[in-house]
């Protein structure tokens, strides 16, 4: 699927951005919008993303789905399993704490908000992800809650962009398959990332 990509230096919130422009977007492409800080990024219930500038990925992926295709939760679980495959690549080991958090050894390094707006016969998805980075360890360390980063992990500094570039790349790929088959085919892989004790996922019957 090709992709159209806004990226802006700051920006309040890339989910309201989105949102606020989702009209403008081609339905036929899926469009990203990126910043490289945000001043009032939020989390599930409104909490707050701690968000400094050029450390982390702060994006959000918007598209659109039939009306039958209405699945947010399914749709956080597949941009959990995008942004997963882009931190194995770099060695480090994840899982998926329900609903909308990616872990790693119990520490969160991403997070994610999926967002679905009424249009006619059809909703506009915003799907936004906040992934650490290059944030150290005396940053992660004001955040209210165990986290990590890639850089906390590898010990090495990573370049936010080719992190962005890879995340594009594989979650344009699961959204093809998602849109024709639903979340099927990537259940035997959310069920081996789950944490334990989450519920299952409840299967839709594919559009």
């Amino acid at each position: 699927m090709e992709i159209i990509h806004y990226h802006f230096k700051t920006l309040p919130s890339t989910n309201d951005w989105g949102k606020d422009h989702i009209q403008e977007f081609s339905p036929q492409h899926l469009t990203l919008v990126s910043s490289d800080a945000q001043t009032e990024g939020r989390g599930r219930y409104g909490k707050r993303w701690l968000a400094p500038e050029g450390l982390n990925i702060y994006a959000s992926f918007c598209f659109f789905i039939d009306e039958n295709q209405r699945d947010p939760l399914s749709l956080t679980h597949l941009m959990a399993i995008s942004a997963i495959r882009v931190l194995e690549e770099r060695g480090i080991r994840c899982q998926i704490k329900w609903p909308n958090d990616v872990m790693v050894n119990h520490k969160k390094i991403s997070g994610i908000l999926c967002e679905t707006i009424p249009l006619d016969n059809r909703f506009g998805v915003v799907i936004g992800i906040g992934l650490n980075v290059n944030m150290t360890k005396d940053l992660l360390q004001t955040i209210d809650q165990p986290a990590t980063s890639i850089l906390a992990e590898t010990g090495n500094e990573t370049v936010v962009g080719e992190v962005i570039h890879a995340l594009k790349t594989y979650f344009s790929k699961d959204l093809s398959i998602f849109l024709k088959e639903g979340f099927a085919p990537f259940l035997p892989t959310f069920r081996q990332l789950i944490l334990p004790g989450a519920r299952d996922i409840q299967l839709r019957s594919p559009s």
